[in-house]
């Protein structure tokens, strides 16, 4: 793709984050990516139920080049996406990726110090990038900007990272070519390993990466007793930053879980007392009965998964805890 050629079909962007401020500030930037005359910038709000119309009036004007999805709180992405996908099918568009918009100089007090729903905003906003781009990045940090990106490794691969003013800079082919780009070299790859690997695998035991983080996957054949389990998060250690996953209980349900800092979402179906069951580890957590994804659909009937990510944490001591949880069928 050459420098300045012009993207045909129309070019469709989604654009996210917590902040509308800095979305609003990330989507005048995509306007200077337009470098052919004649071509411009179209917006269009996420909602839903005027999404499809607002897309085929934006492909009727002979001048759009570019249309921006902006992805408020109140949005559902599986719908936005579900709306852009014909376009792509019918070769009318193409989905570029999803661009979160993040401040890095407030990054981290946010995440830590602000509300729970704004720190699974900023998680649910990393994870569903293509390209996570910083404002801010001048009065950050240089500790800050590098926990960052290690955060952003550790739960997104394949998403690609870039200051506001280098958006700015580029023009439309070449942003999506850094797109691209990031998903080629993550090849579809995750940087959590297995919890069981053996300890002189480095990393893969759980060991700190460049960035300073550790992450491992932790899974299990065998059904888990509620009362064990739920008991880890009475005591959650401050160092897991995430983890999601599925267990399965010796009662016969699942639970779907997703944990973002010290705010646990549980969602449960099947068992003795269906969706009943998370009503045991209330306290002090926020609690969300909201499926977390479909985590569990390749996993067999008895088999629990869940992967962590953080920074120093106690590996040994959750693969431990986690291994005391399994039910003694012969017991």
């Amino acid at each position: 793709m050459s420098e300045n050629a012009p993207l045909d079909p129309l070019a469709v962007l989604i654009v996210t984050g917590p902040d509308p401020a800095l979305r609003s500030d990330l989507i005048d930037a995509l306007g200077t990516t337009i470098r052919e005359p004649g071509q411009e910038l179209a917006i269009v709000a996420g909602d839903a139920e005027t999404l499809d119309a607002d897309l085929e009036r934006v492909l009727a004007m002979e001048e759009a080049a570019l249309a921006v999805i902006d992805l408020t709180e109140g949005d559902d992405p599986a719908l936005v996406l579900d709306a852009v996908e014909p376009l792509v099918e019918d070769e009318a568009a193409v989905l570029l990726g999803v661009l979160a918009a993040l401040d890095a100089a407030r990054f981290w007090a946010d995440f830590r110090e602000g509300p729970s729903a704004l720190a699974r905003s900023l998680v649910a906003a990393i994870e569903s990038a293509s390209l996570v781009v910083l404002a801010n990045g001048a009065e950050a940090s240089a500790a800050e900007l590098r926990a960052l990106e290690g955060l952003v490794r550790n739960l997104n691969p394949a998403a690609a990272v870039l200051g506001l003013e280098a958006v700015a800079n580029l023009a439309l082919p070449e942003l999506a070519q850094v797109i691209a780009e990031a998903e080629r070299v993550a090849d579809g790859g995750t940087a959590i390993a297995e919890a069981g690997a053996d300890e002189d695998d480095g990393p893969l035991a759980g060991e700190s990466d460049a960035w300073g983080f550790n992450s491992f996957t932790w899974s299990t054949e065998t059904r888990l007793d509620r009362g064990r389990f739920m008991a880890l998060f009475e005591n959650w250690p401050v160092e897991v930053l995430r983890a999601h996953g599925v267990a399965r209980f010796d009662d016969g349900a699942t639970a779907v879980l997703s944990v973002v800092r010290d705010t646990v979402a549980i969602d449960e179906y099947g068992g003795d007392e269906d969706g009943q069951g998370h009503d045991d580890h209330h306290h002090d957590h926020d609690h969300e009965a909201e499926l977390a994804g479909d985590e569990d659909v390749a996993l067999g009937e008895d088999e629990s998964e869940i992967a962590f990510v953080g920074i120093d944490m106690p590996v040994a001591a959750l693969v431990g805890w986690l291994d005391a949880c399994q039910v003694d069928d012969e017991a």
